[in-house]
């Protein structure tokens, strides 16, 4: 069966301080809370690696690239046998988005029937960046629908690639892998070139298909009017990067 990733809310970490009253003057306890906490504030405001003071283009060197661009385009499927299936007709969209630390990747795939799947997925780096080598860092994605089933794992390879494994969360199993490159078009404008390959479940078919997708940068965006639940298509596989 073809499963789409479905893309998990970002969790919010609130900082709370709690002030305790003992035996000194409630006044200066609190002049001496605040004096703390805006001289923390603000070396942390002057600390270059603090997540918050970070360039994107420091944080997520590849991605920034692309980041607030929507790109559109179509898939080539090759089953298993390295077959092409030129009768399955598959396009879609992606957006990468980037604020302060966190991603978002926003994409949709239509299938043959003319139904669409919308996925988002969020997450961050597992770490910050090192300074001289930002794109060994992990970055993990998870869907935003409650309940999502499939995570990425994201890896940059500077200065124009980036690898992707789709994971089932309930047994850590990758059912998807994927290669994407930015490359400059004919036409001058910046494109997405693909290739994922669906993971099988046994070693007969320790791959089951490959998808090659080229997408293109577009000043428009796509929206679905007909969409399908995670279950209701009957493909192994489909990418959402």
């Amino acid at each position: 069966m073809m499963r789409i990733a479905p893309l998990i809310a970002i969790i919010s970490l609130h900082w709370t301080t709690t002030l305790i009253e003992g035996f000194v003057p409630i006044i200066p306890t609190v002049r001496q809370h605040r004096q703390y906490t805006s001289s923390r504030r603000q070396s942390k405001e002057d600390d270059p690696n603090e997540p918050s003071t970070i360039e994107p283009k420091r944080l997520y060197p590849v991605i920034s690239q692309i980041g607030g661009m929507e790109f559109t385009g179509s898939c080539r499927y090759i089953n298993a046998e390295l077959t092409p299936l030129t009768s399955l007709k598959l396009s879609g969209g992606a957006k990468y988005e980037i604020e302060g630390t966190t991603v978002t990747l926003s994409s949709y795939l239509t299938f043959p029937n003319g139904q669409t799947r919308n996925v988002i997925m969020k997450g961050s780096r597992n770490n910050l960046p090192e300074r001289n080598a930002p794109e060994h860092e992990v970055i993990t994605l998870e869907p935003i629908d409650e309940g999502g089933p499939i995570l990425m794992k994201l890896s940059e390879v500077y200065p124009d690639t980036i690898l992707i494994n789709e994971v089932e969360k309930a047994t850590g199993k990758i059912v998807m892998t994927s290669s994407i490159n930015i490359v400059r078009g004919v036409s001058g404008s910046l494109e997405l070139v693909g290739v994922s390959h669906e993971v099988g479940d046994d070693n007969d078919n320790a791959i089951e298909g490959h998808q090659i997708w080229r997408m293109t940068a577009s000043s428009s965006s796509t929206t679905a009017s007909d969409t399908i639940s995670f279950d209701e298509f009957d493909f192994r596989s489909a990418t959402s990067w």
